[in-house]
């Protein structure tokens, strides 16, 4: 039986994983008979649970390489002067892809306003969905926290659910004004879902485009 995968929007990442889990995989199945009730309970939230927990898994690869990189000269001075160029530099993105994993990355500032970088096209960034406003960016970072402490959920952009992580921008140092933020996203899209699926044993799929 196939469980259909979709997204909560910023919420804390287990809770929502195991909401959405739960809620996608009661509405696929079928309860022949109330003697079967308990057994189904236990199998449906069992299910939920190993969905959440490699979620769970994925996105503490994507907190550490986010919290990493967040607290780094480089990368400070690229967000702040919004000079592509050094970004590129800092966020090369067949590195961003390979080794934090990620499919777009953006540096932002207190409005939301994307400074630098969008979503990885090839060996370039690209503007990230239209549906990633500026109030939803700004929304997945707190500006005034500790360098290197980061926010992670769920969040959906047209059909592609994604995971992302925010944190403030800071310098190696940790100093830095409390101006900007850097926000990491991979994408939930078929190839993570197939590969999700594999881990989990559960056969996932994504809802077909304008899906309810």
């Amino acid at each position: 039986m196939l469980r259909r995968l979709i997204a909560s929007r910023s919420a804390p990442l287990i809770a929502a994983m195991a909401l959405v889990a739960l809620a996608a995989i009661v509405g696929q199945r079928l309860i022949a008979s109330s003697a079967f009730n308990s057994l189904e309970a236990s199998t449906v939230a069992g299910d939920a649970h190993r969905i959440a927990v490699a979620l769970s898994y994925e996105t503490k690869l994507l907190e550490g390489y986010g919290a990493t990189n967040s607290i780094w000269d480089d990368s400070y001075d690229a967000v702040v002067a919004g000079s592509e160029p050094d970004f590129d530099g800092a966020f090369a993105p067949a590195d961003v892809q390979s080794i934090g994993d990620a499919d777009a990355v953006v540096g932002i500032d207190r409005s939301g306003s994307v400074r630098v970088g969008g979503l990885i096209d090839g060996d370039r960034y690209t503007d990230l969905p239209s549906a990633l406003t500026a109030d939803r960016l700004t929304s997945m970072v707190d500006f005034d926290a500790d360098g290197g402490t980061g926010q992670c959920g769920l969040v959906t952009a047209g059909d592609v659910p994604y995971l992302y992580c925010g944190f403030p921008s800071r310098r190696t140092d940790a100093s830095g004004r409390h101006s900007f933020g850097l926000v990491f996203l991979r994408a939930l899209d078929a190839d993570a879902v197939a590969k999700l699926a594999e881990t989990t044993g559960l056969a996932l799929r994504l809802p077909p485009a304008g899906a309810p």
